[in-house]
């Protein structure tokens, strides 16, 4: 039950950090910069942290979260609250710093994946190598965004590098949460080893009780 809490609450990080990323690549594609700054984005952001935070302290009083272990609706509800408004009062200077920001997310996204792809080889998937390539792909795109070896040619290539990033690498994100789900919950039947076959039945044979060894013939 403690291992369920765990993963559902790993999934869930992992989840939201999927939705961050391709909600910052679209607004980075279609909003920035006609419409709004990189710190409007930030203002967004920080309010809508802290809703969710406030969101998760009334629903941990309204479930009586307070009467069960394991609850942090209160504890991540306060984080949450605290670190929007935080991010308010500073919206302007946290903007310089929101696409460097999202690189590293990006990184830490990448040791999800990383951790799905060694997951997937250790129950025998044979797609465990895509999802590697996958994660040295995002991780070639993270470096690239905190390095920012494109503001030296021009300064627009930077946003638009990131925002496909982000947006591809939500959706990688989401896929391998997803089908590392469906593999766990939906096991495929994979071909035995002939010799592990030759094994499993000597044993089988050796413990059985009904066993008998053959009768000998009674002319001798």
């Amino acid at each position: 039950m403690k291992n369920k809490f765990h993963t559902d609450s790993l999934n869930g990080l992992v989840t939201t950090l999927a939705a961050l990323f391709i909600a910052v690549g679209l607004a980075l594609w279609f909003l920035v910069p006609q419409f709004i700054t990189l710190a409007g984005i930030c203002y967004v952001f920080a309010a809508a942290v802290v809703v969710c935070g406030i969101v998760l302290i009334v629903r941990y009083f309204m479930s009586e979260g307070y009467k069960n272990i394991h609850e942090y609706g209160f504890s991540a509800g306060v984080l949450l609250t605290v670190a929007g408004l935080l991010a308010l009062i500073k919206a302007q200077e946290m903007s310089q710093w929101l696409i460097v920001a999202m690189g590293c997310l990006m990184l830490l996204a990448s040791v999800f994946k990383l951790q799905t792809a060694l997951d997937l080889r250790a129950i025998g998937d044979k797609l465990f190598w895509l999802w590697l390539v996958i994660t040295v792909i995002f991780v070639g795109c993270a470096a690239a965004i905190i390095i920012d070896p494109f503001t030296a040619h021009d300064e627009t290539l930077l946003i638009t590098f990131a925002q496909f990033s982000l947006i591809a690498d939500g959706i990688a994100t989401l896929a391998s949460v997803i089908y590392l789900w469906l593999r766990l919950r939906h096991p495929r039947k994979e071909e035995k080893d002939p010799a592990d076959e030759m094994t499993e039945a000597i044993m089988a044979e050796n413990d059985n009780p009904e066993a008998k060894a053959p009768e000998q013939d009674e002319g001798f």
